[in-house]
């Protein structure tokens, strides 16, 4: 399996996490699974209006823990 990649706001002071970006109808946050397409989401991105207040960046997501099993 290889890398996942999201994108997320953070404080522009102190650096610390605020959300990660949702998109979408439903809200879902993006999962990208190439630097690059990351790359293009968080260009697409910065043109929000969050990315005006917050920090925007590119976060390597860390392991992967299943909660609960497809019924």
């Amino acid at each position: 399996m290889g890398d996942l990649y999201v994108l997320a706001y953070f404080d522009k002071e102190d650096g610390s996490f605020i959300e990660y970006v949702r998109k979408g109808r439903n809200g879902a946050i993006s999962g990208y699974d190439t630097f690059d397409s990351a790359r293009r989401g968080h260009i697409q991105s910065k043109r929000s209006h969050r990315a005006q207040i917050y920090d925007l960046r590119i976060v390597k997501a860390g392991e992967v823990t299943i909660v609960k099993g497809a019924e």
